[in-house]
């Protein structure tokens, strides 16, 4: 199932914000210093942000506005920290949701403490973003 559909299937449960637009993920790839995976572009063109519940182990996500991505970029510890790592949301329960692009493509999602930003603190969130979104919006059964 692509992103798009997999988005549209779970829209209905998610909080939302509106799409992003061409303008803003033009400012956000070059700000990435990588190539993200497609998945990820397609999933900012269908919404811009949201959170809900999250049908794996960290149980909530965050994901943040292109334009928050941006500025978090410039602002957290992330890329000084944890080299390899590209932020893009967080849990609420103070961990953040990255690529781990340190792996091989697709790239793994982690989540990392807050607090102690490093990559030795990264826990496995999902094997790839498509599957992550594919657990937006369902609550989390251990």
């Amino acid at each position: 199932m692509t992103i798009t559909e997999r988005v549209q299937y779970s829209s209905t449960k998610l909080d939302r914000e509106p799409p992003a637009s061409e303008e803003v993920i033009g400012k956000l790839i070059p700000e990435a210093g990588l190539k993200l995976p497609e998945d990820y572009w397609d999933f900012l063109l269908q919404l811009n942000g949201g959170e809900k519940e999250l049908g794996i182990q960290r149980g909530w996500f965050r994901t943040q506005r292109a334009e928050e991505v941006i500025q978090a970029g410039l602002e957290t510890e992330v890329p000084k920290c944890a080299h390899g790592f590209f932020a893009f949301g967080g849990n609420g329960g103070g961990e953040l949701l990255a690529f781990d692009t340190l792996r091989d493509i697709p790239w793994p999602m982690v989540a990392l403490p807050f607090t102690a930003v490093n990559a030795g603190g990264a826990m496995h969130a999902a094997g790839h973003f498509n599957e992550f979104v594919a657990q937006m919006g369902k609550a989390f059964q251990e």
